[in-house]
């Protein structure tokens, strides 16, 4: 039977700290480590070798299905089979795309303007490689995916190992500090989808769904160790509500409730992780919800390996976001194999008919006649 909502009046007493644990990261690698370590703790090779597995069968399973509607020249009929350096070469790119920002992912391979090159994205990988790997990219067996008519349809279930397997290495990793924000993040994206994005009729007790406080009176209700209350700071503005599993129901001097003095000295935490997600992320436009977030999950994990290495580092200075990212960038791109195919370019030969009597040697056949080998020829064309 589920513990009911009871009206509490301040003061309550305090009910003790409620949390034993010093905030600090765990199982880190040497504090002089490189700014990889960190990224691949989050990020490690078991987990690129379940994204190649899946990657390279979806992709042989899209070219067998689909061979007689690909084009002769379509982009996806050069598919190969992808290895480890290619996905971290791949990896390495992605990211470098969220500090060089370019209108579309052609142009970071544009060679035609001299102002608008840039060499180290064709060096590490070929456009259509890239884009091939990023076409085909997937986390999941695509084989166990149900229709949306099926009773066990899951519209996340795509990308879902991906987000159960981060959010265990988030936890590993470190143990957090008291203050906690939690807020909803939302991925921008012009594709349809039928995942909530917003919870309606949270459940709150009706008391403080229909509380009409005054200034300096705030109304309180308990259930266990959730406290939750309404206040309103200004006559005229709208009450506040909020939820807490640590204060007690206590208003201070001023009147104002000592949780919303909690809530406003730490509340600026959510705009700060907001702002570092925007600052060095790719939001570019996809009609694929799935990838969308599948991306947005990595920009996660950087960002995550960032505060992992800035906790735990003795670097002195701290490096910045942007040099973390590129020190990271760096270390993938190093990983890719030198030799990687690209397209070779075709060079344009104009034969030119010579009048009779000019005749030129050939420069082939005239060399093994200079050898003793076979007879002179002569060619009409240059």
């Amino acid at each position: 039977m589920a513990v009911p909502w009871m009206r509490m009046f301040p003061p309550e007493p305090d009910r003790g700290p409620g949390f034993y644990e010093a905030p600090r990261p765990l199982h880190m690698p040497p504090r002089d480590s490189r700014p990889f370590s960190y990224f691949m703790i989050l990020f490690p090779e078991t987990l690129m070798k379940e994204i190649i597995r899946h990657t390279n069968r979806y992709a042989h399973h899209h070219l067998q299905t689909n061979q007689n509607n690909l084009g002769q020249n379509a982009r996806a009929r050069s598919w190969k089979k992808i290895i480890l350096s290619e996905l971290k070469a791949f990896l390495s790119i992605f990211y470098n795309m969220s500090i060089v920002r370019k209108p579309s992912i052609p142009e970071y391979w544009n060679s035609r303007l001299p102002s608008q090159r840039s060499s180290w994205f064709p060096h590490t990988m070929a456009r259509n490689r890239f884009q091939n790997i990023l076409k085909f990219l997937h986390i999941a067996d695509f084989r166990r995916m149900v229709g949306r008519e099926h009773p066990a349809y899951d519209p996340a279930a795509i990308f879902r190992p991906l987000l159960n397997f981060v959010n265990r290495q988030f936890l590993r990793f470190i143990i957090p500090r008291r203050e906690m924000c939690v807020d909803e993040s939302l991925v921008r994206t012009k594709g349809h989808s039928v995942m909530r994005t917003l919870w309606k009729n949270r459940p709150m007790p009706l008391t403080i769904r229909n509380a009409d406080p005054q200034p300096g009176a705030a109304v309180y209700m308990r259930q266990g160790n959730f406290l939750c209350l309404a206040a309103r700071d200004v006559e005229g503005k709208k009450p506040v509500r909020l939820l807490s599993t640590l204060l007690p129901a206590h208003d201070l001097g001023c009147g104002r409730p000592r949780i919303v003095n909690a809530y406003n000295h730490n509340m600026g935490a959510i705009d700060m992780n907001d702002g570092l997600l925007s600052a060095y992320g790719v939001q570019r436009k996809t009609k694929k919800v799935w990838k969308k977030v599948l991306l947005h999950i990595f920009h996660r994990i950087m960002q995550n390996a960032y505060i992992l290495y800035r906790e735990n580092t003795t670097d002195r200075p701290v490096l910045t976001r942007l040099n973390f990212i590129m020190q990271v960038a760096e270390s993938l791109s190093g990983c890719n194999v030198p030799g990687m195919p690209r397209r070779a370019r075709r060079r344009v030969q104009n034969l030119k008919v010579l009048p009779r009597g000019k005749e030129k040697d050939c420069c082939v056949c005239s060399s093994n006649v200079r050898h003793g080998r076979g007879v002179r020829h002569r060619s009409r064309t240059i």
